[in-house]
């Protein structure tokens, strides 16, 4: 499954590459290159978004009967070792803090992180670890869910260690909430969208690395004013995808970091204000 996912993505590079040397990408609004932050985002950075801490954690553990490891109650959750199955959360209103210690799950039916609810659930990548999870080309019992990793409600990932997300089948992390991707070195491959999120996605990683065959990195509005922005403020950021490697729904603002996007349709769009600081596109 990876070698083929690997031939394709090649073929993607070759494509943006030989499409690149055509000509320019069209935008859909000009440039803004004189920069200043929003006063107020909707993807709010808070305490527990930044929060690494272990006190008081449980550690999972899946079943042997189904090979689904559920945690539905909040509070702090440690996973780790290699697991054939998957990781369900179903928590209602209250806030769930994982901590992803040399942890790799594959799973078999559908998503291999479904999170059902929570009032947000932070995925810390505990430093000097490496994390992976796969999904699974059967999504037949996966309900609305269409990615690895897939999510009814905000996402945030932090830590310094690594996290490989592959979405063999689906996009590789998608919610119909807010993603903030806050440190980490981050790995995306996906057979659709790389990144996916309703509401907004705030990018500041140490690094993170997106090759998709459908859109990069892309949000989609979800109905309420000013959401569906996309801001990228800190890290390496690199995207290659078959379609749009940055699309957003709404504004795009971009700074303080550095950016590598190759897009077959465009490196980057976007549907509202679009405002990015000088040099922060390397590959312009």
């Amino acid at each position: 499954m990876k070698r083929k996912m690997k031939i394709i993505l090649t073929f993607i590079l070759l494509s943006v590459i030989f499409c690149s040397s055509c000509g320019d990408k069209s935008r859909s609004v000009a440039v803004n290159t004189s920069y200043e932050p929003p006063e107020e985002s909707f993807c709010e950075i808070t305490a527990l978004d930044l929060d690494t801490g272990e006190e008081g954690a449980k550690e999972v553990a899946f079943s042997e009967e189904d090979g689904v490891c559920d945690i539905t109650e909040g509070g702090t959750y440690v996973l780790k070792g290699d697991y054939e199955g998957q990781v369900r959360i179903d928590a209602k209103e209250y806030p769930v803090h994982l901590i992803l210690e040399n942890a790799r799950v594959k799973s078999y039916h559908g998503p291999a992180l479904h999170i059902l609810s929570a009032s947000k659930v932070v995925l810390t990548a505990k430093e000097g670890t490496e994390n992976e999870f796969q999904d699974s080309p059967d999504y037949g019992q996966a309900g609305d869910a269409n990615g690895c990793i897939y999510s009814e409600t905000d996402v945030s990932i932090n830590g310094t260690g690594s996290l490989f997300i592959y979405g063999n089948k689906k996009s590789a992390l998608s919610t119909k909430g807010c993603i903030k991707v806050l440190e980490g070195k981050i790995g995306v491959q996906s057979k659709k969208d790389g990144i996916r999120a309703n509401d907004g996605i705030f990018l500041s990683p140490e690094e993170l690395e997106v090759k998709s065959e459908g859109n990069g990195i892309v949000t989609r509005k979800s109905g309420k004013d000013g959401k569906g922005f996309l801001e990228a403020c800190g890290g390496k950021i690199s995207v290659v995808a078959g379609k749009n490697a940055v699309l957003s729904a709404g504004d795009l603002f971009i700074r303080d970091c550095s950016l590598t996007l190759k897009g077959i349709l465009s490196d980057y769009s976007c549907e509202g204000e679009l405002k990015i600081q000088k040099g922060c596109i390397a590959n312009e």
